[in-house]
């Protein structure tokens, strides 16, 4: 097994948004316990900053183009993108890596990182459901 060769396989996914469709490639062997604990804690806005560490390390291609002309994958261009878009492509990845069977309850023994909702916000429940589906 080749370290080099199993950190730069990609994984392909297509997101909708809007009637198009984004098609970005992530590195899923870079989903780290950082990048999970990164998404965990993550709050409100303000703490996105952190988000940009990890953001270019798991990205490695997408074709998003702004009239014609090609975006970079750089946290900045990410920014600029609508909130819903971010969300979706966060979600995405999140996602692929629960299908994957990689994310795991951290060492405190909480939840995977939920789905982001609004904006970059993986919104958390302190709150859990009862067996009849009420939160407790």
């Amino acid at each position: 097994m080749d370290l080099t060769s199993l950190r730069n396989k990609s994984a392909t996914l297509r997101i909708e948004f809007d009637g198009e469709v984004l098609t970005l490639s992530y590195n899923p062997h870079m989903y780290d316990d950082e990048c999970q604990r990164i998404l965990n804690n993550m709050t409100n806005e303000a703490d996105n900053t952190s988000l940009g560490g990890i953001f270019e390390r798991l990205i490695t291609s997408w074709d998003l183009k702004d009239n014609g002309h090609e975006l970079p994958v750089k946290y900045e261009t990410f920014l600029t993108l609508p909130p819903l878009l971010r969300t979706k492509i966060l979600n995405a990845i999140v996602e692929d890596e629960m299908e994957r069977g990689k994310l795991r309850s951290s060492d405190n023994g909480s939840s995977p990182p939920a789905p982001v909702r609004r904006g970059l916000v993986p919104i958390g429940s302190s709150t859990s459901p009862t067996s009849n589906g009420q939160e407790s």
